[in-house]
Order: structure tokens, then sequence, then C-alpha cells
């Protein structure tokens, strides 16, 4: 299935298990597990389909931890953040938690593995990850006071300091060591090419 702009895959992310190299990739219908040991001959191993699927879905991303797939869409009114359990690759994976209690659309996400987080771009949700089959929602910076665009492009983290790509709107640096309290450490608005 093609989505509307013609493109067939979207993200990719890459994963080890016992050994073997797989390209965790998305499409209009959901996240293909494609076996990458042998270069020249990949092979679809399994798939996991999207909550929401079609032919308006561009983009899905991904991030491993463990030995799950987070997995959410950036379009789709039925769209969730999936995980998604690879320990039985190459026979099968399992969707183990398929919800949008904490946020229905993301386009990008990042795991922040040394702290156990996953750090959204929607609204930058900041999830627990210690029981890795059930995140827990501890702070969403966009109810929390500072000046962060509420839609983000991108995110990565590391030791709870949060770098965010807000398009447009610039870069922002929040230091989330207290979920609570985050600090605005610095932001860059105003800059050539922004955007």
């Amino acid at each position: 299935l093609a989505n509307f702009i013609d493109n067939r895959y979207n993200d990719i992310w890459g994963i080890e298990h016992n050994g073997v190299e797989y390209a965790v990739i998305g499409s209009c219908n959901g996240t293909h597990f494609i076996d990458i040991d042998n270069p020249n001959g990949p092979t679809e191993v399994a798939f996991a389909e999207g909550a929401h699927i079609g032919t308006q879905i561009i983009h899905r991303d991904f991030h491993g931890y463990q030995n799950y797939i987070y997995a959410v869409a950036d379009e789709g009114n039925g769209s969730t953040l999936q995980i998604i359990d690879f320990s039985d690759l190459p026979n099968s994976v399992e969707i183990v938690y398929d919800s949008n209690e904490f946020f229905v659309t993301a386009h990008n996400i990042f795991i922040d593995e040394e702290n156990a987080r996953l750090y959204t771009t929607s609204g930058v949700h900041v999830l627990d990850l210690t029981d890795p089959e059930n995140p827990e929602l501890i702070g969403f910076l966009a109810n929390q006071g500072l000046s962060v665009p509420a839609y983000c492009h991108d995110v990565y983290a590391e030791d709870n300091i949060l770098y965010i790509n807000g398009g447009n709107a610039g870069l922002f640096i929040v230091d989330y060591n207290d979920v609570d309290n985050p600090v605005l450490l610095g932001s860059m608005t105003d800059y050539p090419q922004s955007g």
C-alpha cells in the first residue's frame, strides 16, 4: 500500500537478537521485521499491524529498548503507542501494549535507555519504562510552563537532558532530572535557515 505521497515505507530502526541483525521498517500498514543477516537476501520474518493503517499514514517512528520495539505514527485518529515484544524472533513478534492513553500521534520518539525514559514529540510526554510493557506517564512538558513548542519535530535525550528540535520554533534544551520541575537550560530560536 502506498500513501498519498506515493511512499510505501517510511522509518527504519536496527536491532540484534540472538546474534541476528534485523531491520525494523514502517509502512502504511504497520511494522515489518526483516532479517538482514544476509545483506544480499533480506527476508521479512514478522509483521505487527499498526493500530491505524491506510494511505494517510506517512510517517512511523521506532526505538528499541530491551526486547521491545516502541512504535508510533504521526497520522491517524486511531493511532497509538505500540510496544512490540520481539523476543521470539525469527518466529514471531507480539504486540503487548497498544494504547492512546497518553497520546494519539507522535512524529518521533527517543528512549534514554540508561534512565528507562521514553520521550515523544507530541507535547513532549515523558514515560517511565521501568516496567517495559507498562509505561507510566511521569511528565508532560506542554503543561509545565516552559517556552517550548507543543509539537516538536525530533527529540534526543542523554543523562535526563532533553534536546528538542522544535522545527521552525528552534532548538530547546531542557534538564529533566526532576520530572516535576524541568528547567529550560537554553534555546536558539533566531538563526539563519531556521527550521
